[in-house]
């Protein structure tokens, strides 16, 4: 399902490329990070007794 304008998008894509590698990698970094602490905690509010390693 594409429910996101064009013109959005094409400003969007030209707002991140307009961004370094460097910095595009970092957010790449902290997306994951953000969204591994996420199913981590998922984990362990389901399951305490899980151990998780990092």
């Amino acid at each position: 399902m594409i429910d996101t304008d064009h013109f959005i998008e094409s400003h969007y894509l030209e707002m991140m490329m307009k961004k370094s590698g460097e910095e595009r990698l970092k957010m790449g970094f902290s997306m994951f990070t953000i969204a591994r602490s996420q199913v981590v905690a998922s984990i362990k509010r389901d399951n305490p007794n899980a151990r998780i390693l990092v």
